[in-house]
């Protein structure tokens, strides 16, 4: 089989293509910044996801070498590539989501509004529009925030607001949501929903160690833990979000040990930073009690 991966010169598709590494699969390669490597076959350029010709030159790409499965790790483009998959606009099979399902995740404000609705607990949130000062925002929050761009986007900054002089908060506009900051220990669960309604889902937990990392930087040091409540509120998050295929999901324990995301789940492609070769448990969604906090799948500095 012939296997194309998608953002291959990150961290995500590095790690996937040494899954693949040893296979009878040939695999080949697309991203922005392409570079030599020996892991695939061929690697190429393709525009940035902001660029109306990605999908024209990724299907040339696609026919040209006769491609037989797409494996998205580039977030910026998953999007625009799950609506051309649902659309069939794609010249092969594509694992990744529902259209709708994979939009509402690569938003923010949206991924946590629809996991509040649905009764998956989340941080506290808001959007600029809601308050006229940021002295306001961190009485709402009871504390600390977090302020981050709704679009996950290259060359922004993830500030942590703790004082009213740290952000003039009436220069903000809704391209912005502002979240509780969750101090805790972060987790990474990479988790995958099957299409079919009769297959276990899998979840495979990571916990962080190196909490001076940032996740634009490559992958930062983790561990596997065995945390059931963790699995399952990554499970609750992505069925209340309707993500099927893979996905990852960043979750924080708060103040009172309870596991809580601290984004939204990083919607459908194999996003994780580091993944197992491996899956090491498979978990049964049963109990939604817990208190999760989904975030976006990586909490970025660019």
């Amino acid at each position: 089989m012939r296997i194309l991966i998608t953002g291959c010169a990150g961290p995500a598709g590095r790690a996937v293509a040494a899954q693949l590494d040893g296979t009878r699969h040939e695999v080949y390669g697309v991203d922005m910044e392409p570079r030599p490597d020996s892991s695939f076959v061929e690697v190429g350029a393709v525009p940035p996801a902001s660029d109306h010709a990605l999908l024209t030159v990724l299907s040339r790409f696609l026919t040209d070498h006769a491609i037989n499965l797409v494996i998205p790790t580039a977030r910026a483009e998953l999007p625009q590539l799950a609506m051309a998959a649902s659309a069939g606009r794609l010249p092969a099979p594509t694992v990744i989501g529902e259209a709708g399902a994979v939009c509402i995740a690569h938003d923010r404000y949206l991924t946590m509004a629809v996991l509040q609705g649905a009764g998956v607990p989340v941080p506290r949130f808001c959007l600029p529009s809601g308050f006229a000062s940021t002295q306001q925002v961190l009485k709402y929050m009871r504390g600390p925030i977090i302020l981050k761009p709704r679009i996950p986007r290259r060359g922004t900054t993830v500030e942590h607001i703790e004082r009213e002089s740290d952000v003039d908060w009436l220069r903000l506009d809704d391209s912005w949501v502002g979240q509780e900051f969750i101090p805790g220990a972060e987790y990474r669960p990479m988790v995958y929903r099957s299409h079919a309604s009769d297959d276990f889902p899998l979840v495979v937990v990571v916990e962080r160690r190196d909490r001076t990392h940032t996740w634009s930087t490559g992958a930062p040091r983790v561990e596997y833990s065995d945390d059931g409540r963790v699995a399952q509120l990554a499970l609750d998050a992505a069925a209340a979000l309707g993500l099927t295929g893979p996905a990852e999901i960043t979750i924080r324990r708060g103040r009172r040990e309870s596991p809580s995301s601290s984004t939204s789940p990083l919607a459908s492609g194999c996003t994780a930073s580091t993944r197992p070769r491996s899956s090491r448990r498979s978990w049964r969604a049963t109990d939604t009690s817990k208190r999760c906090t989904a975030d976006g799948g990586k909490h970025e500095r660019g």
